[in-house]
C-alpha cells in the first residue's frame, strides 16, 4: 500500500500583500536614497560654488593690494582722473565703487566676477576694502571685508638699522626688538620680555665688536644672545622692512608750511619748545654746551613766542630744537632738519588715550645732561641719520622710562656698565613699546610703502 502524501496548494493571494509591501518599502527606500544623494550633490555643488565665490572675493582683495602697492593713494581703481566722473563719486556709506572685474582661470575661461567697494578712512590710517565674489552662471556670492593699513617706521620699541643692540644689565625692554642691518644682532645682559616678536633680521649670526664675551667664542655670536633673559625666540628675516632714505623732509616742510607751523633758521642755535594742553611756547636758544659733561645744556634763551595756539598737527623746525612738556588730547609730530634735544620730561596727560607724539630728526635725538634725575619720555622717536642717546659723563642719573619707540642708526645708548656696574647714564631704564604706533602713528610720522591686511572677515 503506497503512503498517502498531503498536498498543500500554493495560494498566491496569501503572499501578494507581503510582496507588495516589500516592493513598496524598497521603492520608498530607493526614492529616499535618491533624494539623499540628490540633496548631497546639491549641497556639494552649493558648497563648491560658495568656495569658488570666496576664492573669487579673495582674488579681489589680492588684486587691490597689488594695485595699492603701485598706486598707494588710488581709491578709485584707476578710473578717470576727473573727480567729477561717476566712478569717483562717494557712495552714501562712504565708499567708492563698485568696481567690477571678471575672474578667469589660466585658460581664460570665465569663472566669475568680483566687485570692489573701497572705504578710504585716512584719519585712522585704515582703508576698508569690501570684495564680493560671484560665480558665473549662478546667484552664489560671498563677501569679504578687510582692513588695510601701511605700517609705520615705529614697528618695534628699538629698531637699529646700522648697529647691534646692546641691552645693559639694568635695562628692561617690554616690546619687539629689531636689528635691520647685515652682520648685526642683539646682545642682551638685561631683560627683553612681553611675549612680543623679538626679531633679529638678515643674519642668524654676527661678528661682535666685543670678542671677550663667553657666549660667543671667537666673536661669532648668535643673532640674539647673552646672559640676559629672553621671553621669545628670535626670528631671522631676509630684509629690512623699510628704508630711512625714503623719508622726505622737504615734503614734511611743505605740509608744515601749509599748517602755518613752520619755523625757519633761528639765526641762533635753535629753538626751545614747551608743549602744553592747548598751546605751546617757543624761545630761541642763544648758546648751548657741547662738552660731554653738560651736553645739550641751554645757557641763554631769548623770548620768541611766549604763548601760541596749535594751528595743526605738524611742526617743522629748520634748526635744532629742544623739547619738553605735556601732550594732552592731541596727536602731533615735531620735525627738525637738524637735532631734537630732549630737554626734560615729555609726557602724555594722565588717562589720555588719544595723545601721541612723534619726534623726527634728520640727525640725532640727544638727552641733555640737565634733564631731571628721573626722566619720562612718551614719544615715537626717529633719527634718520643719527641716534637717540644720553651723552653726559656727569653724575649717574636715576631712572629713565620711555613709552613709545626708537628707530635710528644705532643701538641703545642710555647707560654704560662694566662688570655689571652702571658707570654713567641712568642707573635703571624701563622701555615699553606703544603698540598703537605700528598702524596708527602720529600724523605724518614716516610709514613704509606697502599696505598690510590687519583684519579679515567673511560676511
Amino acid at each position: 500500500m503506497r503512503p498517502i502524501r498531503l498536498k498543500t496548494p500554493f495560494k498566491s493571494a496569501t503572499f501578494l500583500p507581503w510582496i507588495l509591501m516589500a516592493t513598496t518599502i524598497l521603492l520608498i527606500m530607493a526614492v529616499a536614497l535618491l533624494a539623499m544623494v540628490s540633496a548631497s550633490l546639491k549641497r556639494s555643488s552649493l558648497y563648491s560654488r560658495q568656495v569658488s565665490a570666496v576664492n573669487i572675493a579673495e582674488a579681489g582683495i589680492n588684486y587691490y593690494l597689488w594695485h595699492l602697492e603701485h598706486n598707494p593713494n588710488d581709491f578709485w581703481d584707476n578710473c578717470s582722473a576727473n573727480s567729477a566722473d561717476a566712478c569717483r563719486q562717494l557712495n552714501p556709506d562712504g565708499s567708492y565703487g563698485p568696481y567690477s572685474h571678471d575672474y578667469t582661470d589660466n585658460s581664460g575661461k570665465l569663472i566669475g566676477n568680483y566687485s570692489l567697494l573701497i572705504y578710504p578712512t585716512n584719519d585712522t590710517n585704515i582703508v576698508k576694502l569690501k570684495s564680493t565674489g560671484t560665480v558665473n552662471g549662478s546667484t552664489t556670492r560671498k563677501t569679504i571685508t578687510t582692513d588695510l593699513t601701511i605700517p609705520s617706521f615705529a614697528n618695534a620699541f628699538i629698531n637699529s638699522l646700522t648697529d647691534e643692540i646692546y641691552v645693559d644689565t639694568q635695562e628692561v625692554i617690554n616690546g619687539p626688538v629689531w636689528v635691520n642691518s647685515s652682520n648685526k644682532g642683539i646682545r642682551n645682559y638685561g631683560e627683553i620680555k612681553g611675549k612680543t616678536n623679538l626679531t633679529c633680521s638678515i643674519d642668524s649670526t654676527f661678528t661682535t665688536k666685543w670678542v671677550s664675551d663667553s657666549y660667543c667664542p671667537g666673536g661669532i655670536c648668535p643673532c640674539a644672545g647673552g646672559p640676559g633673559k629672553f621671553d621669545t625666540t628670535p626670528i631671522v628675516y631676509s630684509a629690512a622692512p623699510f628704508n630711512l632714505a625714503d623719508i622726505d623732509f622737504n615734503d614734511l616742510k611743505s605740509k608744515a608750511i601749509a599748517q602755518n607751523q613752520y619755523y625757519g633758521d633761528s639765526n641762533k642755535q635753535g629753538y626751545h619748545i614747551t608743549l602744553a594742553d592747548s598751546q605751546y611756547s617757543i624761545t630761541k636758544v642763544s648758546s648751548y654746551k657741547s662738552n660731554t659733561a653738560a651736553y645739550g645744556q641751554i645757557n641763554i634763551e631769548k623770548s620768541y613766542l611766549p604763548s601760541q595756539a596749535y594751528a595743526g598737527n605738524l611742526m617743522f623746525f629748520d634748526d635744532n630744537v629742544w623739547v619738553d612738556g605735556t601732550v594732552k588730547n592731541r596727536e602731533m609730530t615735531l620735525v627738525s632738519s637738524k637735532n631734537i634735544f630732549i630737554n626734560g620730561n615729555i609726557t602724555y596727560a594722565q588717562n589720555d588715550s588719544v595723545a601721541k607724539l612723534g619726534l623726527v630728526a634728520n640727525q640725532d635725538i640727544p638727552i641733555v645732561s640737565t634733564c631731571p634725575n628721573d626722566l619720562t619720555i612718551d614719544a615715537a622717536m626717529l633719527a634718520k641719520n643719527g641716534r637717540a642717546y644720553f651723552q653726559s659723563s656727569g653724575p649717574l642719573k636715576g631712572t629713565l622710562n620711555i613709552y613709545g619707540a626708537i628707530t635710528q642708526q644705532g643701538g641703545l645708548e642710555f647707560q654704560w656698565t662694566s662688570s655689571g656696574i652702571v658707570y654713567w647714564g641712568f642707573a635703571h631704564a624701563g622701555y615699553n613699546y606703544d603698540n598703537r604706533l605700528l598702524y596708527t602713528p602720529p600724523p605724518y610720522f614716516p610709514k613704509s610703502k606697502s599696505y598690510q591686511i590687519v583684519n579679515w572677515h567673511e560676511e
